[in-house]
């Protein structure tokens, strides 16, 4: 697009569409308005530019596009950060993809450049100062401030985070909704505007809140949880259908259930990595798994997630990216993600999210990572999310839980990269599942994250690694600390560091090391591992226990692998794979993470 072509013009009511200056097939969208008034800005010239993400110098898809500025002569310009935006993907009859970034409705002032007009549906978070003081900006020019105060006691809320959004009527800005963590949300509708300098500021005054009516607490049980990469692969992984029986016996044997939720990772479908998987549906590979936990016939359709209801399930579309996702559930189990596009050659993502009944998936969603290298390319990786039920009587009486597999290292690279990338989308797409959870409910997430936790000082200084090793184990982990502090925001500990502290906890190691190493594979060694490589820590249960307001607070009881250890009499499992013996003492190539949580 060349800026301030003519052609590109708003329609009698104000909206827009004209091709995106940075990106092909794609374009943006919107309504403009006046800002004192709210009427449309009807035949207005109208450009668009697509600025990048913090940290990166170029737009090539659209996970790149940080903000979106809108301008019209005479009118001014205005700034949309990624969090108002929409991004849409469709095909037309040709069977090429065109790509919408819908900005919404875009109010400007006559002669002035109004970054004072905040977002519609934007919501940003701060938190309180000492004396209550809140400031928390919209753009780099726009802030918001106020005063929080208790109701009851007049005491100020000190050190206390708060989510704010603006609130329109008729296209103008009508106030902003405060929402202090423990406290119930407030509009407020009457403040005071300052501009000066092209700097806006809206100022509150003092706001006071009153804590929420005290909901009754849920009844206390213990919640067992398992966390397992399976290894059914779908090329070179050993006796696969074999193992694949064992583990549905370990999760449930006759009506026994073992665990309360079970989160599988690699539970691939079986279908060759080159085979064009559309003309075969991937769902039909969950069938007999699915089956076994609920003692009957699942549904097994592939349903594309968005803002809908499936029975008693609300769907929610949490994308952090412009990629689609399919997945199966119901209400004890979710599947997938698969990709959206058709006769799409990749298998799915291998997740999986298992519930007992009597608790039961409430709301569910999934997505898919933006990239993928080597093997990993060929697996629609992501995660998937439950919100699950754990007092059939009481709809609050619930917690949030998500299960994922990041990018793994492959012949000697190293895809850090590509991980931090894939924990900021998992972050965000986290924040959008419980966007309406202003209780702050437990939250557990699970999942094989590639990722080396640092080993305990001095473990290993004498071994001599394993030739061709390719996992390291530091004493320190730069990108093991990274992942720590970006889940923070989140309040999420690593479960097995708090109560283990000190334990190598190890839940992998190479193919090589038999007897050289004591382990829980015993003198076998990981008989089922296909390289070489030091022992380490990929596996995790991350845990927040729930907040202030929240029914439901998970005390942690214990954490082990699975199987914990082997003893000189233990029996390893055996299985045949043609006319090859396989023996090991465990189902997979990696050992599973059990955690014991008491809901309070």
């Amino acid at each position: 697009m060349v800026p301030g072509a003519a052609g590109y013009r708003t329609d009698d009511r104000g909206r827009f569409s004209l091709p995106a200056d940075r990106l092909p097939d794609t374009w943006v969208s919107g309504t403009l308005t006046r800002c004192d008034t709210g009427e449309p800005l009807r035949g207005v010239p109208v450009t668009a530019r697509l600025l990048p993400r913090e940290g990166r110098s170029s737009i090539r898809t659209l996970g790149d596009v940080g903000a979106v500025e809108i301008s019209t002569p005479g009118y001014g310009v205005t700034r949309i950060p990624r969090e108002g935006l929409r991004l849409l993907s469709s095909m037309d009859p040709s069977g090429r993809v065109q790509r919408t970034i819908e900005v919404g409705t875009v109010c400007l002032g006559p002669g002035e450049r109004p970054y004072g007009v905040p977002v519609a549906g934007g919501v940003v978070s701060g938190r309180t100062g000492t004396n209550g003081e809140l400031s928390v900006p919209l753009d780099p020019r726009t802030r918001v401030t106020a005063r929080l105060i208790d109701c009851e006691e007049g005491k100020p809320l000190a050190g206390v985070a708060v989510r704010l959004s603006p609130i329109y009527e008729g296209g103008q800005l009508a106030g902003f909704e405060l929402s202090p963590e423990g406290y119930g949300p407030k509009a407020v509708t009457e403040f005071f505007r300052l501009s000066l300098f092209n700097t806006t500021v809206y100022a509150l005054g003092e706001v006071c809140f009153s804590p929420p009516v005290r909901k009754k607490a849920c009844q206390d049980v213990l919640l067992k949880i398992l966390s397992l990469n399976t290894q059914r692969l779908t090329v070179g992984a050993r006796a696969v259908k074999a193992r694949e029986r064992e583990i549905m016996n370990f999760i449930r044997k006759g009506g026994a259930y073992r665990f309360d939720i079970v989160c599988l990772q690699e539970w691939f479908q079986d279908v060759d990595v080159a085979g064009v998987t559309g003309l075969r549906a991937w769902s039909t590979d969950k069938g007999p798994l699915l089956r076994h936990w609920i003692g009957a016939s699942p549904d097994l359709e592939e349903i594309k997630v968005a803002d809908k209801r499936v029975g008693d399930i609300r769907l929610i579309n949490a994308y952090p990216n412009d990629y689609g996702a399919e997945i199966v559930v119901g209400p004890n189990y979710v599947a997938g993600p698969d990709c959206t596009r058709f006769l799409e050659t990749r298998i799915d993502g291998g997740l999986v999210i298992l519930v007992r009944p009597p608790y039961r998936i409430i709301a569910a969603s999934a997505f898919l990572f933006s990239s993928g290298e080597d093997w990993d390319a060929h697996a629609s990786k992501g995660a998937l999310y439950a919100r699950v039920q754990i007092d059939p009587s009481d709809p609050q009486c619930y917690i949030h839980v998500f299960n994922t597999h990041l990018q793994a290292d492959y012949a000697g690279k190293n895809y850090a990269w590509i991980r931090a990338e894939q924990i900021e989308e998992l972050v965000r797409f986290m924040k959008k599942c419980i966007d309406d959870d202003p209780d702050n409910h437990p939250i557990i997430l699970t999942g094989d994250f590639n990722v080396a936790a640092p080993r305990p000082k001095n473990w290993g200084k004498d071994l001599v690694p394993p030739q061709g090793a390719n996992i390291g184990i530091p004493s320190t982990s730069r990108e093991y600390v990274s992942l720590i502090q970006r889940l923070q925001g989140l309040g999420l500990r690593d479960a097995w560091a708090s109560l283990r502290p000190g334990d190598p906890g190890f839940t992998w190691i190479g193919k090589d090391w038999g007897s050289r190493f004591p382990s829980p594979w015993g003198n076998l060694g990981n008989t089922l591992a296909t390289e070489d490589g030091w022992p380490a820590r990929l596996d995790y249960i991350f845990v927040y226990a729930g907040g202030k307001g929240s029914p439901v607070k998970l005390q942690l009881q214990s954490i082990r692998r699975s199987p914990e250890k082997t003893g000189p009499n233990t029996k390893p499992y055996q299985w045949r794979q043609g006319n090859e013996r396989i023996s090991s003492f465990t189902l997979s190539d990696h050992l599973g993470l059990i955690l014991e949580a008491i809901t309070k």
